[in-house]
């Protein structure tokens, strides 16, 4: 059925790592390597890719620093050092699937983007925007991880 037959509703998928769906990035500019932060186009229509920079958590990361590989940072050659910390953004792919008659889909994929900044409780930008993030709580928090019973003879309640 079209998105149009409903008045005010728009779809955007929002895809990250979890089962190495998207990609690992790591970001050039310029002279300047590491981690990126910003919305990205891709080259197919409506998706677009939405990374964070880095979080207060790892403010002890190394930048030019890699576990594996010699690298150049600051024109300075530095051999790899597996016990660095370091950090790489996780990529989150929008896919903006469904957007109403006269929608800019590069609009919907900002907003999106931004509501990654929106959690009031949180310091650092989430992986999921806002709303799914709230979401995800609630499932986390509110919802039974174990469910009780009664069993036949009535000896009690057992949980699995």
């Amino acid at each position: 059925m079209p998105i149009a037959k409903f008045s005010g509703l728009r779809h955007v998928r929002v895809r990250g790592s979890d089962g190495a769906e998207t990609p690992e990035c790591y970001g050039i500019a310029d002279d300047d390597t590491g981690q990126p932060k910003g919305l990205w186009h891709f080259l197919r229509a409506r998706v677009y890719a939405s990374t964070s920079g880095k979080p207060s958590t790892h403010s002890g990361a190394l930048k030019g620093v890699s576990k594996i590989v010699p690298a150049e940072y600051n024109g300075k050659h530095t051999a790899p050092n597996p016990r660095a910390q370091v950090w790489n953004p996780q990529l989150i792919e929008l896919f903006v699937a469904g957007v109403q008659d006269g929608d800019t889909p590069e609009q919907w994929a900002g907003l999106v983007h931004d509501l990654r900044d929106a959690a009031p409780y949180v310091r650092d930008t989430t992986i999921l925007p806002w709303p799914l993030h709230l979401a995800e709580q609630i499932e986390e928090y509110l919802l039974p991880t174990r469910i009780a019973w009664v069993d036949e003879v009535g000896q009690g309640v057992r949980a699995i």
